[in-house]
């Protein structure tokens, strides 16, 4: 970052042979990623907007500015948990993090969603061709056939009346 702001005050201003003094100009906020333009305080040198970026852009194949990575990230870390975008902001908010719009982290969130779907079919048809291919190797009768157990107990942490407390699903008490 810092490479692509000192080189082009060196080229435009290399006269004044002084150590550049650099301050923060404007600053811009796209959801979590940060870009800002820098001044020199002993020449009039300026540097775009565009090329401090505080970021890793995502790769789209779409024309216009390209989305932050961590907008990405963030997403696709809490896929898995039960923290939702509106959460997402009151924590960001807790921590004194401007938080993206509510309708851009939920757009980024929904397509995050879409990718993880994608890549979980492609790995569970990968595992169940795994295992068929094991089933073939021990000469089952029906290879393609894939046994699955499960547990039906329902575990709540609300007790309802006449029931257990972990089984709410159980027959009631007498």
């Amino acid at each position: 970052m810092w490479n692509s702001i000192f080189r082009p005050h060196a080229e435009k201003h290399y006269e004044t042979r002084k150590i550049p003094e650099f301050e923060l100009d404007t600053e811009r906020k796209r959801a979590l990623g940060w870009s800002c333009s820098v001044r020199c305080a002993k020449c009039s040198y300026r540097s775009p907007l565009h090329n401090c970026k505080l970021y890793r852009e995502a790769d789209t194949n779409k024309p216009g500015p390209k989305p932050a990575l961590v907008n990405k990230y963030l997403p696709s870390a809490l896929c898995g948990q039960s923290v939702s975008t509106k959460g997402v902001r009151l924590l960001l908010g807790h921590l004194n993090i401007p938080a993206g719009a509510k309708i851009g982290m939920q757009r980024q969130a929904n397509l995050v969603s879409k990718e993880i779907t994608a890549l979980n079919k492609i790995d569970m048809a990968e595992k169940t061709r795994q295992v068929v291919e094991v089933n073939h190797l021990r000469e089952d009768a029906n290879p393609s056939t894939i046994g699955i157990a499960l547990d039906g107990r329902y575990t709540s942490t609300q007790k309802n009346e006449g029931c257990h407390r972990t089984l709410n699903v159980s027959l009631p008490k007498y």
